[in-house]
């Protein structure tokens, strides 16, 4: 919470605080940066109190003992991390103060156990900042860091036992890697085992379960692998090392356990000093927090008054509402945010009709509100000032004009004044209220039974109750009297605010009606904002001159629309169809409705009394003529700032013509220099042609030679094909190369593909239909099947020959029968017994592919049991080889043998692969090619 003073001293206090902050910060940007290395230490010095108790009762301080498990446990590290870092933040941020400085004020501040003469109370020694700073540096010598590990040498006995636990590590990993060595070549330990493991906190090593009794038959199982292949084991000589180890740790943990039982006893000793310091931490931070927001919204330290004082009343010069002035402003610490608030802040000079970005509660929407920039412009500043005298100020204009922002404003600067802000205005002096009243916005509640009128009744009798009870107060009314007949609301906010105005409560009174002294004659102030005419006039009463004072909001009737200036002395009227008509949220038919009816009652209004309205015109008229007078001398400012332009224009347009002549005669210059480039461009153009025809003969020359080249090249291959074609069987087909991948995904084996011979694709035609009867091709797709339905029904490759363009049907022979992977297609094929085609082909020398993660299958670590390795086999090599590979690496591990004996029992049984082995150099993985 931002602490408000509700007296002048404390508020000035506040002030002078906000006031030190921004001096320091202009001197050195940087210099509170550690306010932000404080932690919340409740908790720390609540677990250190602990720690304290725990300490008296083992001195024998206390009746009863605690021993052992009993007692309490110490802080934790980061604990006590988080109250030095707190502390240190305090002691840097007082060392960068000067002496004088007003956030030095420890008793004031009530942080005066930070006084190092301070004496300590509610279970601590106190000791001030020193004793603060020898703990905090204690804690930090100790303490890593914020995790709150301990540092290796945060004792003299801990880092004996560090060193001793470090020793012991070494013998013992060195002694197991030792045995390691000399049981790897016995195959006695798994092949991807560490050569040191821990289990139960203990170092072991890993052997085969079936050879651990041949080798370590004495030793000591820790623990199982999941499969019980492997036993984790303890030899004898590793057993004396290990309990050794557990008892150092054991013997390290104690003596953490003392180091930070120590340290919580130190901090407790200054845990008044470590409260004070983070309860003076925060109002640190706060002050640099409204000393940096008034340097970003360009604000000014205010003059702060008692408003009982006669001389001194509320003066606000050049004000702008902050939460307005902040939305046109950049980010908070950006150079673009220094300057917009150095040129558009509260002391610049703005333009009387300058637009201001949501000004009123409607401002936002008006069309003229409009910025060239992403930001909205900054409001439009207002004055006010108010003489000792005046007790209420009643603000008219039009709507959406400026008139509710304004009221808003004012209590917004009165709030930052007691809080300790700065306030953005040029100049400022603001009067402290003990209570600051609003009574703005609808508050009518279905829950409460309260409707606008009601509502704002009981607001407005609330407000009054507690302003009798203060010596002075600041009410806000916005709109007074609405929500109800305009003539009757009217009347009762006449009467509320005269007698607020006159000094009178409305608080209560006796039975017979008796009135009670109110707040206005003791430096009190009530704002109100209306749109009725009773109260615009209020300020001409004879009895309340003085004592109220009026203002208007502008209205451009040449343009219709609000200028946002405050004027004062005057009344505004509401002009609410022109301003609707403005913001151009109501059709033609219904504005033209509107004035004709506004005429008529006019109308009447002249019938009934047309002296009254003669003597209002005047009175008007003379309420109006100071406002008029200053009107005019700001428009002849603006005439004669146009008329500057106009020169500056005329200035610009005759440098224009001059640079027009120049570049005239430049493009004569150029027009003789093109001629003499296009000269020199025909002679390059011509020299250019004759080297094109030298090229272009060359050419025909290089091409005469290549074409024979490629001819001869073809006869070759048309021989060896037709070679090809004669040797294979009658109705076989075959396709180019081209086609092959697609022929391969069309068609499966089963429906005649046999192999790939000389970059060509060899198919045996086969009844489609005869093979869809009995089952095959029930992965095809509808376009696949109706393929082949129209093949068989062709009688030949019709179908084939359609999509292709390259298939042709030879003869039928016989001879070795071939055999090639399911929808596979390669250069390299494996041949074997049978009847068949014969198509003078031998085998080939084997090949393998290149080993990747697409053509092996990991089944060791997969969690998979051996009578799931054959579908997974299956699934693989259908995988592999219609991916055009011809090798399949199965990866079974050795462990007991049982999955690799799945693994081969599978291939046995595949008679479309070619061959399996197991791999030389290691015998957990099986090589499979087909």
């Amino acid at each position: 919470r931002v602490p408000a003073a509700t007296e002048l001293a404390g508020a000035r206090a506040l002030m002078r605080e906000t006031a030190s902050a921004r001096d320091v910060l202009a001197a050195d940007p940087k210099a509170l940066d550690a306010l932000s290395r404080a932690f919340p230490i409740g908790g720390a010095l609540r677990a250190c109190e602990r720690c304290a108790e725990s300490a008296m009762l083992e001195e024998g301080t206390q009746e009863g003992s605690a021993e052992g498990d009993d007692l309490p446990a110490p802080p934790a590290g980061e604990q006590l991390w988080a109250v030095a870092e707190t502390a240190s933040a305090a002691l840097e941020t007082l060392a960068a103060l000067p002496d004088e400085s007003a956030l030095r004020q420890f008793e004031r501040m009530g942080c005066e156990e930070l006084l190092d003469d301070a004496g300590g109370s509610g279970g601590g020694g106190g000791g001030g900042a020193s004793a603060l700073a020898a703990a905090a540096s204690a804690v930090h010598a100790a303490v890593r860091d914020s995790r709150g590990a301990l540092k290796l040498d945060a004792s003299e006995a801990l880092a004996a036992l560090r060193s001793e636990e470090r020793s012991l590590d070494t013998e013992v990993d060195a002694l197991l890697r030792a045995l390691h060595a000399e049981l790897a070549p016995l195959s006695a330990t798994p092949g991807r085992a560490a050569e040191v493991v821990l289990r139960r906190g203990r170092a072991c090593l890993a052997v085969r379960e079936d050879r651990r009794g041949a080798v370590l038959p004495d030793a000591a199982v820790l623990a199982m692998s999941s499969s019980g292949a492997t036993a984790f084991v303890e030899t004898a000589e590793a057993t004396a090392i290990n309990n050794a180890l557990e008892r150092v740790r054991a013997e390290i943990y104690a003596e953490e356990m003392r180091v930070l039982r120590e340290l919580g006893t130190l901090v407790h000793a200054c845990a008044p000093a470590a409260r004070a310091a983070q309860r003076w931490i925060e109002l640190c931070d706060l002050a640099q927090a409204r000393a940096r927001h008034a340097e970003w919204v360009g604000a000014i330290e205010p003059m702060l008054v008692d408003p009982a004082n006669a001389e001194e009343a509320l003066r606000l010069e050049r004000m702008r509402h902050p939460l307005m002035l902040a939305a046109a402003l950049p980010p908070p610490g950006t150079p673009s945010a220094r300057a917009r608030a150095a040129t558009s802040g509260s002391g610049s000079d703005t333009s009387a009709s300058e637009p201001a970005a949501g000004a009123d509660e409607a401002a936002s929407d008006s069309p003229d509100t409009a910025s060239s920039s992403a930001l909205p412009q900054p409001p439009v500043p207002f004055d006010m000032e108010l003489s000792s005298d005046v007790s209420a100020v009643v603000i008219s204009g039009p709507n959406a004009g400026g008139k509710t922002a304004c009221l808003k404003a004012v209590g917004v600067a009165a709030l930052m004044a007691r809080s300790g802000m700065f306030v953005p205005a040029a100049a400022a002096r603001v009067p402290v209220w003990p209570a600051v009243l609003a009574v703005i916005g609808d508050a009518q509640s279905l829950g409460e039974n309260l409707s606008t009128f009601s509502g704002q009744l009981a607001r407005y009798k609330a407000a009054e109750a507690y302003a009798a009870r203060v010596p002075a107060s600041l009410l806000l009314c916005d709109e007074l009297g609405s929500g109800t007949d305009p003539v009757e609301g009217a009347a009762l906010a006449y009467a509320l605010l005269r007698r607020r105005a006159s000094g009178v409560s409305t608080s209560g009174g006796d039975a017979a009606g008796e009135r009670t002294p109110g707040p206005g004659r003791s430096g009190s102030l009530a704002v109100a904002t209306t749109h009725f005419d009773r109260l615009r006039m209020l300020s001409t009463e004879p009895e309340l001159q003085g004592r109220i004072a009026s203002a208007a909001v502008e209205f451009d009737y040449a343009e219709l629309r609000p200028t946002y200036k405050l004027l004062w002395g005057g009344a505004g009227a509401s002009n609410a169809i022109a301003v609707a008509a403005a913001l151009g949220v109501l059709p033609d038919d219904v504005l033209d409705d509107a004035r004709a009816g506004l005429e008529a009652m006019r109308a009447e209004a002249e019938a009934g009394g047309v002296g009254a309205r003669e003597a209002a015109e005047r009175r008007a008229e003379a309420l109006y003529a100071p406002l008029r007078a200053e009107l005019d001398e700001e428009r002849a400012l603006a005439d004669a700032a146009e008329e500057a332009a106009a020169a500056a224009a005329a200035a610009r347009d005759a440098a224009r013509a001059d640079a027009d002549a120049a570049e005239r005669a430049r493009d004569e210059s150029a027009s003789n220099a093109d001629s003499t480039r296009e000269s020199a461009e025909y002679a390059l153009e011509e020299g250019m042609a004759s080297l094109e025809e030298l090229i272009e003969a060359m050419k025909d020359v290089t091409a005469a030679k290549a074409s024979a080249w490629q001819d001869e090249g073809n006869a070759e291959v048309d021989r060896v094909l037709e070679e090809f074609r004669s040797s294979a069987p009658d109705g076989a087909l075959f396709a180019s190369d081209e086609f092959a991948a697609e022929v391969g995904q069309l068609f499966p084996k089963e429906f005649g593909i046999e192999r790939t011979i000389m970059g060509e694709i060899l198919l045996e035609k086969a009844d489609p239909d005869a093979v869809l009867a009995r089952g095959g091709g029930a992965g095809l797709s509808r376009k696949q099947r109706r393929a082949l339905q129209n093949a068989a029904r062709d009688g030949n490759a019709a179908s084939m020959r359609k999509m292709s363009g390259a298939i042709t049907a030879v003869r039928r022979g016989k001879g070795e029968r071939t055999q090639s992977t399911p929808g596979a297609f390669g250069n390299e094929q494996r041949s074997g017994s049978g009847d068949g085609f014969d198509m003078g082909v031998g085998e080939t020398e084997l090949k393998l592919d290149a080993r990747t993660t697409r053509n092996t299958l990991m089944l060791a670590g997969s969690g998979l049991y051996p009578s799931d390795a054959a579908d997974e086999i299956d699934r693989w090599l259908n995988d592999v080889a219609t991916s055009g590979g011809s090798t399949l690496f199965i990866n079974h591990g050795q462990g007991s043998g049982k999955m690799r004996q799945a693994v081969h029992a599978k291939l046995q049984k595949t008679s479309w692969i070619k061959q399996y082995w197991l791999q030389e150099d290691h015998a957990g993985i099986t090589i499979v090619t087909f």
